[in-house]
């Protein structure tokens, strides 16, 4: 895949392009589908399938105290685009600038002058430009004057994910939705509506060394992007990925722990590798969430956690046995 920073770029084949535009956090079914049509339009039309997305989050920009936490990270985005198949990913610095661009400037500067683009896939959801001012009849408008074709798609529905639809959810799959599913700890529920397990990029930091010192079983402190949607706090069974190697562990969301244990308000994220004794400071990589075990519990003294640490350890071990 093409990866294109910024408005100015251009790709290195002037061909002509279909193109959908979105954040795409989390990168759900509801995303797939759109990506799906996207390429199976440019196959017909003998054309380049392209993806253009946003980083930082506009809200980030434009109010930063409103703006969500984030499922993926760039990175862990364009990879899930290029594994969905694009030629190429373009990447716009949201800033104030692009902010200020009216529905008719964004279209000339990010799809006709730089994708040459056929046809447009969007949401019939979306909006954009200058205060969101642009909708899907304003791209159609836009598309009969610089001469590309405009088409909405409608969402997907919750029902259409594999468990089909909970009584306390939205009707259709939202990267909202995900977040509010992960930060209470329903990974499960939100791999179904994703498509995918929830991963968290970061790099491992030192830690307190209080796994290893007390209970023989070392942890790898993951440092998190600073706006990462973290899980509720609680254990899971999951996995380490790094470096094209893939471990399984059991992960904890808690509270930093002082020399007491007492729970302090900083959360911090760590996974036990099972069979693996390796220094992992300053290596990068994903936590992936595959189950939730059990909620954050408060104990006695060391012996009590060190017991419950373990049987952690046993109950994940045999979850992610069954589902590998």
């Amino acid at each position: 895949m093409e990866i294109l920073w910024g408005a100015e770029a251009r790709p290195a084949e002037p061909a002509p392009t279909v193109v959908t535009v979105g954040m795409f956090d989390g990168v759900h079914r509801g995303h797939a589908m759109l990506f799906a049509k996207v390429l199976d339009d440019a196959s017909a039309l003998s054309a380049r399938s392209a993806v253009v997305t946003f980083d930082p989050h506009p809200l980030e920009v434009l109010a930063p105290d409103k703006a969500p936490c984030v499922l993926t990270t760039l990175d862990q985005r364009l990879r899930l685009f290029e594994e969905a198949g694009f030629d190429i990913a373009l990447v716009l610095r949201f800033d104030r600038e692009l902010a200020a661009l009216d529905p008719e400037a964004f279209t000339r500067a990010a799809l006709v002058e730089d994708l040459h683009v056929r046809k447009v896939i969007v949401g019939e959801d979306f909006r954009f430009g200058h205060r969101r001012a642009g909708d899907v009849n304003t791209l159609r408008e836009l598309g009969d004057r610089f001469g590309f074709e405009a088409e909405a798609i409608g969402l997907l529905g919750v029902q259409d994910a594999p468990r089909g639809a909970r009584s306390d959810g939205p009707e259709k799959i939202s990267s909202t939705e995900i977040r509010r599913l992960i930060g209470e700890g329903k990974v499960e529920d939100a791999a179904e509506l994703l498509g995918h397990t929830h991963r968290l990029a970061g790099t491992v930091v030192p830690g307190q060394g209080i796994g290893r010192e007390m209970h023989g079983l070392p942890t790898a402190n993951l440092e998190p992007h600073p706006r990462a949607c973290l899980p509720g706090l609680g254990v899971y069974a999951g996995w380490w990925i790094w470096s094209d190697e893939r471990r399984p562990g059991v992960i904890n969301v808690g509270r930093e722990r002082g020399p007491q244990l007492e729970p302090s308000s900083r959360a911090v994220v760590e996974i036990h590798v099972f069979d693996y004794d390796g220094d992992l400071i300053g290596e990068s990589g994903e936590i992936e969430f595959t189950a939730f075990l059990r909620p954050e519990m408060r104990f006695s003294g060391t012996a009590e956690l060190a017991a419950q640490i373990r049987q952690d350890a046993e109950r994940a071990r045999g979850v992610l046995e069954t589902t590998t």
